[in-house]
C-alpha cells in the first residue's frame, strides 16, 4: 500500500494520495486545486488516479476533485448526506471501493459539516478488520475538533451541528483501534479549527489521550467549548464551501483566461473600469514604490488567506508581482477560488519607469521614531491591526485595536486629520492596512517597521525605556500563545496551560515561555512599589517587609526546582473512569526551573519563632471562587520544611523577575513538594500550630482511596505534601513513526523531599526485561533528572515503558489502575508510549 500525505503550508491544508503497488489503481482524498504533483506522482509510480474523494465541501480551499476528474477520468466520491451540480457517488456508512489490496470505507461523521465523512483506511493483505488510518478530514484534528460554526449561512446553527460532531466523535472514531493512524486534512494555522497541533499525523489513542475535546465531558459541556472563541472567519469561508458543490471552471481554464502580461497603459485602463491592483512583493518594497491605489498582500505569508478576507472577488484583478512570480500569484487565488485576475503587469514595477504619475509611496518608521513622535507635539494615533486577543495581551499605550479583517467596515472610527502609525506583530499585516487606508484615502499615514516586536525589543526611546507597553493578565489561549504558540491550553479563564511533552526533554531548565500554568483564578495586577509581605502568628517579632527591604535585608541565593501539578498525567487515570470537573493534564504540567530570592528560613529566623510553631502557612493575592464562594489560594508546609536551606521566597525565575502567570512579584518554592505548596502572589506568612485550613489544603488537593466518589467527606482522604517517584518519555512521542535502526529515548525523572533519582529503567516487553538508561547531567534534590538511551529496533510497531527508583528505594506502580482517585491526583503509574520504527522515511 502507498499512502502518501502532502502538505499545503500557505493553508495548512493535507491532502492523500492512496494506491495498490499491485494493482496500481489509486485514489486522491481532499486535493488542492492545483493537482499536478498528484498527477506526476501516481505516473511515476504506474498508477492510475481512479477515483477522487472529499470528505466535505471545504470552506477555506476549493478542492480539485473537478481538475482530477476532467483530467484523469476519476470518479468523484461525496458523503451520503452531500447535494451537488456535478455528478457524484454518494458514501454512507460502511460503503467504499477498493483498490486492489486497499479498501477506502466511509464513516458519516457530520459536525464541521453535515455532510462529513472520514474515510477508513484498509490494507487488507495485512489486517481486513482493523483499519490502518483513518483520513479524518476536519472532523477530527491533531490537538483538536472542526469548528462547528461555519455554516451559519447555510442555515445550520454551531450548537446543532456541535452537537452532531460531539456524536461522531464519541460513536464512530473514539470505536476505532487506538494504534489508527489519524491524518487530518489540516494543521497548525488553519483557520477550521482553534488549537491545531504542528504535527501533521497521529493516532486514535493519542488523541484519546490528549486531545481536549476528547476528554470525558457531557455533551452540553462539549457545545459550549467546541464554540467558543473561535477565531474570527475570512469572508470567502462561506464562498467556497458552496463553490465547492458548484460544477465550475477548472484552475487551467481560469489561468488560461485571465494570465496575461499587461502594460502599464492596460493596467489603468482596467483599473478604471473597476478592477483592483493586487499587488504581492514583500512590505519594504511596496512601500518604496508601489501602483497607486492597490493593496499589498505579500507572497511571504497567508497570501490566499488575506487576499480572500480583504478583496472583493467580484472584482477584477491585475496582479504585480516581482519577475516570474506572477502564476504564483494567480494560482494560489484560485486555490480559494478567486479566479477574477485580469493579468499581471509585465516586468513588475519596472513598468512604470516611464509613468511616475502612477506611482505611490508610505512612510516606514522605526521603533524608536515612534517613541519620539509619541513624545512629540503632534502625536500619531497607533493603529492596532492584530486580533483582539493579541491586543489584550500586550500593546502599545493610548493604540486604537481594529483588527485587519474588520478594517474596511470600520473606517468611520478613525479621527479625521490625525497621522496613523499602522502596526501588527512584526509587520505583514500592517502593510496590508496600510495600503487599504491608502487607497480609502488617508494620507498621513504610517507603517512600523517590524511591529510590536520590534517596538519590545527596541529597548529605548530616548529615555530608557521601551515605551508605553500596557499588559494585561493572560486570558485563554491567546495568553498562552504570547508564552508560547505550542502550549496546550486546557481552560482559558483561568489560564491552565501544559508544556507539550516532546519539548520538555530539550534542556535542563525549562524556558519561562515554555513552562507550565497552573492557576484557580484570575492573575493579580501587583504594583510592585506598593507591595509589602506580612509574617505573623507564632513569631515574636512580626513584621511587614517590602520588596526592597528583603533583598537588603537577606541573602539573595539561586535554587534549581521542579515545579509539578499534582495533576500530572491525570488524563491516564481519567481513561480508567471518569474524572469530572477537573483539567486532563498530560504529562508536561512539570517544569524545572532556576528561582532566585531569599531563604525562607533567614525570614522566619529574623521574626523569631515560638514555642508550639511547627507548620508555616501562605496566602496569595490571587482570589479564586469556589463553591460559590471568593477565597484566595493558599496552603502549608510543616515547620521542619521551612527550615530547609532549598525552600524560597523567590522574585527570579530563570534569571529573570517573575512573570505575572508564575507569582510577580513574590512566590513561595518549595522543591520536592507538589506545586499546589509553591504559592505564588505572596501576601502573607503565618506560623502556626496545625496545617492551613484554606480551602485548598483543607478540601482540594487531597488523597482519596479509589473507593471515595465524592468530595463530602474531606476526612477520607489526605493532604498531599512529597512528590512520589515519577518518570516520562518525551521521545519518541505516543503515535509517532520514527525511522531506525537507531532510536534515541528522552525523558524526565523526578522525586520528592530530599531524595535523588538514582536509576531509569526501560522495558520494550511490557516488563518482562529492563534495560537501563543513561541519566544526564548532575543529581539534586528537589530537581528532576533528565534520561536518555540508544535502542536498536527493527521495523514495526513498540510499546515502550519506563520506571525510576530513588535514593529511597520507592519506584513507580505497573498500573494506573489501583491509584485511580476521584481528582485524578499522582499519577505516578509507568509511563507507556506506543510508536512505530520505519526502516526508511517516507509512506508505507
Amino acid at each position: 500500500m502507498i499512502l502518501k500525505q502532502y502538505y499545503l503550508g500557505c493553508l495548512a491544508h493535507a491532502s492523500y494520495l492512496v494506491a495498490d503497488e499491485h494493482s496500481r489503481a489509486a485514489a486522491v482524498i481532499d486535493p488542492q486545486r492545483d493537482v499536478d504533483e498528484y498527477v506526476e506522482d501516481a505516473h511515476r509510480l504506474g498508477c492510475r488516479i481512479g477515483h477522487v474523494l472529499l470528505t466535505h465541501f471545504h470552506a477555506d480551499f476549493v478542492a480539485g476533485h473537478l481538475e482530477l476528474r476532467d483530467r484523469e477520468g476519476a470518479r468523484i466520491y461525496l458523503g451520503a448526506r452531500a447535494a451537488a451540480e456535478y455528478e457524484f457517488t454518494p458514501l454512507a456508512d460502511g460503503e467504499g471501493l477498493t483498490l486492489g489490496g486497499v479498501r477506502l470505507e466511509a464513516l458519516e461523521t457530520p459536525g464541521h459539516s453535515p455532510e462529513s465523512i472520514s474515510i477508513l483506511v484498509y490494507e487488507l493483505g495485512a489486517d481486513s478488520t482493523r483499519p490502518h488510518a483513518v483520513l479524518s478530514g476536519d472532523t477530527l484534528f491533531i490537538g483538536d475538533v472542526g469548528r462547528p460554526d461555519l455554516r451559519a449561512s447555510m442555515g445550520w446553527d454551531a450548537e446543532t451541528l456541535a452537537e452532531m460532531l460531539y456524536d461522531s466523535l464519541r460513536s464512530k472514531l473514539l470505536t476505532l483501534p487506538d494504534e489508527t493512524l489519524v491524518y487530518p486534512a489540516h494543521g497548525a494555522g488553519s483557520l477550521c479549527g482553534k488549537n491545531l497541533s504542528t504535527d501533521t499525523v497521529s493516532t486514535i489513542g493519542v488523541q484519546r489521550r490528549y486531545n481536549y475535546a476528547l476528554q470525558p465531558m457531557s455533551r452540553d459541556e462539549f457545545v459550549r467549548i467546541v464554540t467558543a472563541e473561535q477565531p474570527e472567519t475570512p469572508a470567502y469561508f462561506s464562498y467556497d464551501a458552496v463553490h465547492n458543490t458548484k460544477q465550475r471552471p477548472t484552475l487551467d481554464q481560469a489561468l488560461g483566461q485571465g494570465l496575461h502580461s499587461l502594460v502599464a497603459d492596460e493596467a489603468l485602463e482596467l483599473v478604471q473600469a473597476g478592477a483592483e491592483v493586487l499587488d504581492s512583493r514583500d512590505a519594504a518594497d511596496f512601500a518604496g514604490a508601489h501602483f497607486a491605489g492597490s493593496v499589498n498582500i505579500g507572497l511571504g505569508g497567508s497570501y490566499a488567506t488575506w487576499a480572500g478576507t480583504v478583496l472583493d472577488r467580484q472584482r477584477r484583478l491585475v496582479i504585480v508581482a516581482d519577475p516570474g512570480r506572477e502564476t504564483e500569484a494567480a494560482v494560489r487565488l484560485g486555490r480559494i477560488g478567486f479566479d477574477n485576475v485580469a493579468g499581471f503587469l509585465g516586468g513588475g514595477m519596472q513598468a512604470l519607469d516611464t509613468r511616475p504619475d502612477l506611482i505611490g509611496r508610505i512612510e516606514r518608521v522605526t521603533a524608536v521614531t515612534l517613541a519620539e513622535l509619541l513624545a512629540g507635539p503632534e502625536p500619531p494615533l497607533v493603529l492596532d491591526v492584530r486580533a483582539e486577543p493579541e491586543w489584550r495581551q500586550a500593546r502599545i499605550g493610548g493604540s486604537l485595536n481594529i483588527p485587519l479583517g474588520q478594517l474596511p467596515g470600520r473606517l468611520d472610527e478613525l479621527p479625521g486629520g490625525r497621522p496613523l502609525v499602522v502596526h501588527c506583530e512584526s509587520g505583514y499585516r500592517s502593510s496590508i492596512a496600510v495600503s487599504l487606508l491608502r487607497r480609502a484615502g488617508v494620507q498621513r499615514i504610517a507603517d512600523l517597521v517590524g511591529g510590536i516586536n520590534a517596538w519590545q525589543a527596541s529597548g529605548s526611546d530616548g529615555h530608557g525605556s521601551a515605551g508605553p507597553v500596557v499588559s494585561q493578565r493572560p486570558r485563554g489561549r491567546s495568553s498562552a500563545a504570547a508564552k508560547d504558540p505550542g502550549l496546550v491550553v486546557w481552560s482559558e479563564d483561568p489560564l491552565n496551560a501544559e508544556t507539550p511533552v516532546e519539548l520538555l526533554h530539550r534542556t535542563r531548565i525549562t524556558p519561562n515561555e515554555l513552562f507550565f500554568v497552573r492557576n484557580h483564578g484570575p492573575i493579580p495586577e501587583v504594583d510592585p512599589s506598593a507591595y509589602r509581605l506580612t509574617i505573623r502568628g507564632l513569631v515574636t517579632e512580626p513584621l511587614t517587609l517590602s520588596l526592597e527591604e528583603l533583598r537588603r535585608r537577606f541573602e539573595h541565593v539561586t535554587v534549581d526546582a521542579l515545579l509539578s501539578c499534582a495533576g500530572n498525567r491525570r488524563n491516564e487515570l481519567a481513561a480508567i473512569a471518569p474524572i469530572p470537573g477537573q483539567e486532563p493534564w498530560g504529562p508536561g504540567a512539570t517544569g524545572n526551573a532556576c528561582f532566585s530570592g531569599v531563604r525562607l528560613r533567614d525570614v522566619l529566623q529574623a521574626a523569631g519563632l515560638e514555642m508550639g510553631a511547627s507548620h508555616v502557612a501562605f496566602t496569595g493575592l490571587d482570589r479564586c471562587t469556589e463553591e460559590g464562594e471568593t477565597t484566595p489560594f493558599g496552603g502549608s508546609i510543616p515547620l521542619t520544611k521551612a527550615l530547609a536551606p532549598e525552600v524560597l521566597l523567590a522574585d527570579k525565575m530563570n534569571g529573570k523577575p517573575l512573570p505575572p502567570a508564575h507569582g510577580y512579584p513574590l512566590r513561595v518554592v518549595v522543591p520536592g513538594y507538589i506545586g499546589a505548596r509553591s504559592v505564588k502572589w505572596l501576601a502573607t506568612l503565618t506560623v502556626q500550630g496545625q496545617p492551613s485550613t484554606n480551602y485548598f489544603q483543607a478540601r482540594t488537593y487531597r488523597l482519596y482511596p479509589s473507593r471515595v466518589r465524592s468530595e463530602t467527606a474531606p476526612e477520607h482522604g489526605f493532604s498531599l505534601g512529597e512528590t512520589p517517584v515519577n518518570s516520562v518519555v518525551c521521545q519518541p512521542g505516543s503515535g509517532k513513526v520514527v525511522t531506525g535502526p537507531r532510536v534515541l529515548a528522552r525523558g524526565y525523572a523526578i522525586t520528592g523531599g530530599t531524595r535523588e533519582i538514582e536509576r531509569v529503567e526501560l522495558s520494550l516487553d511490557g516488563g518482562r526485561t529492563f534495560m537501563t538508561a543513561k541519566l544526564l547531567g548532575d543529581s539534586q534534590a528537589g530537581a528532576w533528572r533528565l534520561w536518555a538511551a540508544e535502542l536498536e529496533l527493527g521495523p514495526g510497531p513498540y510499546e515502550l515503558a519506563v520506571r525510576a527508583w530513588d535514593s529511597a528505594a520507592s519506584t513507580q506502580p505497573e498500573s494506573a489502575e489501583g491509584i485511580w482517585n476521584l481528582k485524578g491526583y499522582i499519577n505516578n503509574s509507568w509511563h507507556r508510549v506506543r510508536f512505530t520504527v520505519a526502516s526508511a522515511p517516507g509512506p508505507r
